[in-house]
């Protein structure tokens, strides 16, 4: 549609095109309005997309005109533009762009949900429409604004509320779509809330003794009513093992004949059944009176005649305070404890103390003792607690009993008894003198045998023995025992009589003498001496005998003038000893016995040569002595005395 006016000095230099709405729906009418400045003679030209467009004109004035398009359709939808002409030229508008509109439809409808407590609860409501359509969320038919729930709303036709649910989110939602053609309402969605449990009744904590029995209540609420569990020290209880009576929104835990393994800390937790992350604790705690644990470990330090002990305080205090520690000893295991003398003790007669630390005494060295200690509380004692030890060692006692039991003439045996008290590991020292004597020698050390043979002794000699038992630990010596003797059996003698000496008596006879052996080889007593003589022409002594306290001999009917070796043993009751060194004496010289085969021979008349031949025994050294006298006369005279066995008697008278 061209409209014509006239034009003015100023010229048409602005068009303006404006329209009553971009968005129309079909059938409906539009209405742009196309003006310009001036008062020249114009022309209005309605375009769409580009092209000439008639439409009806209204209210036409000279620098302004108003198109009406009726009973919209699809063909009317697109872009329109004012053109103004003049003599002076053409100007166009801007471009309006003419879009069909639609009314609100609801695409899809929040959704129905069941929610947790502190859940994210989210609800979506999609719709369609042009305009895109705008979005209110009503909950129960009360709008819901953004500081209740986070509400965001997209030009695509989307609208999603999103909140924390809480108690109070329950209800029916739904959503609102409008635009400028019409309004229009979802569907409702049903929002159930789970809600945390709360307690309306919580467990209180208990003391309880051991034996008695205790319950523990607990109640909650919520949404739905919660259920109830019960757990000790964060485990599961078993109902098999406690008495628990439980319905919904209530539990009740009840534990008969306390333990000690019923002490701990308990724990109601209430839970919602439709989301077990909706839980709820309520703690308690249940103290059980019970006697102490046993004491761990016990330490002891040993002196020979005291422990001095310490010790742990039980792990377990059953829950009180140990109000003290009894101790006793024994030497057999579990048998027969008594109480020991010690140090800082509650009570006389006892062994209590309420350290954990005490000194046991009076004690006997090297001996195994066993030690028990309970620990007591008001409630009652703790198992015992057992440790051994030995007390350390010390100077052994006295040895009571020794004997001693000759073997031979060279030996003796000798035993003893433990000393009384031992006191620890023993060793023995024997000690060996001579009777009557003092000078004690060693002869046996650091064996733990207690008997001992004693070799290479005198015979015949009384010996005297003592026994002293020591500490090997320490070399602690004990007292030395009482002595005890014994004496060696006799033996032949060792040694021959001494000082031998052999006297001439006569020409048959020599006296002998001696002294007895010496007393250490006596080795006996002494019962008779063996006097062996022979003449050394003799092929075998011949023996005389005494009697041991005799001391001399005559031997008699000797040879005359003849050597004799003589040795003289000493005798005991088991042999005889060895012959003294031999001696040789001869006996004294005696007549002669008469000359035989004496002969004469005349030399010449004033010559006599005169022979004679040897005794028949001589009897010592012999000489001759040559006597003559005259015929018939007996008055004789010396005319040779020496050792030879002829003479020449010379000057004589002729023939007489």
């Amino acid at each position: 549609m061209n409209i014509y006016f006239n034009e003015s000095a100023a010229g048409a230099n602005v068009v303006e095109i404006l329209s009553d709405k971009n968005v129309v729906l079909e059938n409906d009418s539009l209405n742009f309005t196309c003006q310009t400045i001036g008062n020249s003679l114009y022309n209005f030209t309605l375009y769409k997309d580009g092209n000439l467009f008639e439409a009806s004109s209204e209210n036409i004035t000279a620098n302004y005109v108003e198109f009406v398009i009726e009973n919209i359709t699809q063909s009317d939808i697109g872009t329109y533009s004012c053109e103004v002409s003049s003599r002076n030229g053409s100007y166009s508008s801007r471009n309006i762009t003419i879009t069909l509109g639609a009314i609100p439809l609801v695409t899809l409808s929040p959704q129905s949900k069941n929610v947790s407590e502190f859940q994210q609860l989210v609800l979506q409501c999609n719709g369609s429409g042009n305009p895109s359509p705008s979005f209110t969320w009503f909950k129960d038919d009360v709008e819901i604004d953004n500081l209740t729930y986070s509400i965001t709303s997209s030009m695509d036709g989307s609208s999603i509320l999103n909140g924390t649910a809480s108690g109070n989110s329950a209800g029916n939602y739904y959503c609102e779509l409008w635009n400028q053609f019409s309004r229009v309402n979802s569907s409702s969605a049903s929002v159930i809330i789970y809600t945390l449990p709360y307690f309306t009744f919580k467990p209180l904590n208990k003391t309880i003794k051991i034996g008695d029995s205790v319950s523990f209540e607990c109640n909650a609420s919520s949404i739905p009513l919660p259920n109830i569990n019960w757990y000790r020290n964060g485990n599961l209880l078993n109902s098999s093992s406690y008495n628990v009576t439980s319905g919904l929104g209530y539990s009740l835990l009840t534990i008969n004949n306390v333990e000690n393994g019923h002490n701990g800390s308990y724990r109601c937790e209430a839970y919602n059944s439709f989301d077990s992350a909706l839980r709820k604790d309520a703690n308690t705690s249940l103290i059980v009176l019970a006697p102490p644990g046993q004491i761990p470990e016990i330490k002891i330090i040993a002196s020979s005649k005291s422990f001095d002990i310490a010790w742990a305080p039980p792990v377990f205090l059953g829950n009180l305070f140990v109000s003290n520690y009894t101790i006793k000893i024994s030497q057999l295991t579990n048998q027969n404890y008594t109480s020991p003398n010690c140090n800082g003790s509650l009570q006389s007669g006892e062994c209590i103390v309420n350290k954990t630390m005490a000194t046991i005494m009076d004690l006997h060295p090297a001996l195994k003792y066993y030690v028990r200690i309970v620990a007591s509380n008001a409630v009652g004692s703790s198992i015992p607690k057992e440790s051994s030890a030995y007390t350390d060692e010390a100077a052994p006692g006295k040895i009571a009993i020794i004997s001693a039991m000759v073997l031979s003439a060279t030996g003796i045996n000798i035993s003893w008894g433990q000393p009384l008290p031992l006191n620890g590991i023993v060793r023995y020292r024997l000690q060996r003198t001579l009777a009557n004597e003092s000078n004690w020698q060693l002869i046996f050390d650091g064996n733990e045998t207690r008997e001992f043979n004693d070799m290479g002794l005198h015979p015949y000699t009384v010996y005297s023995y003592r026994v002293m038992a020591y500490n090997l630990k320490y070399g602690l010596n004990g007292s030395e025992s009482e002595s005890v003797n014994e004496t060696t059996k006799q033996s032949a003698p060792s040694a021959p009589p001494q000082e031998v000496k052999v006297s001439t008596t006569n020409s048959t006879s020599l006296n002998v003498v001696w002294r007895s052996p010496p007393d250490g080889n006596k080795n006996g007593i002494i019962t008779e001496y063996l006097i062996r003589y022979k003449s050394v022409s003799e092929a075998s002594y011949k023996n005389v005998s005494v009697e041991g306290n005799i001391f001399s001999v005559d031997l008699v009917s000797l040879q005359i003038f003849t050597n004799y070796t003589i040795t003289v043993a000493a005798r005991t009751q088991v042999g005889l000893g060895p012959d003294s060194p031999s001696i040789t004496r001869r006996t004294d010289e005696d007549v002669p016995s008469i000359v035989m085969d004496v002969s004469v021979t005349v030399i010449n008349s004033t010559s006599i040569n005169i022979t004679w031949g040897t005794p028949l025994k001589l009897n010592g050294y012999v000489g001759y002595k040559l006597e003559r006298t005259l015929a018939n006369e007996s008055q004789w005279e010396l005319i040779f005395d020496s050792t030879t066995r002829g003479f020449t008697d010379t000057g004589l008278h002729p023939y007489t």
